[in-house]
């Protein structure tokens, strides 16, 4: 799956990410397969609302090619 940021400044390919996940920070992050680098995808509010935009990645990832972060 393709996901752009929310800044729609960048868009990264699921199939070479290891892992999407939230942080203290409220970002939804990509971390690269090398486990080196991680990838801001969004900011968000709240911790729940990060873990939300986590859970909708997971459920459009079989039924889906592509994913625009929601702006808050």
């Amino acid at each position: 799956m393709i996901i752009r940021t929310q800044d729609e400044s960048a868009i990264y390919d699921t199939e070479k990410a290891f892992s999407i996940f939230t942080n203290e920070n409220n970002e939804v992050m990509a971390l690269g397969y090398t486990g080196e680098l991680a990838y801001k995808l969004g900011e968000y509010k709240t911790h729940d609302r990060a873990k939300e935009v986590v859970e909708e990645i997971y459920a459009f990832y079989d039924s889906q090619s592509k994913y625009d972060m929601p702006v808050v």
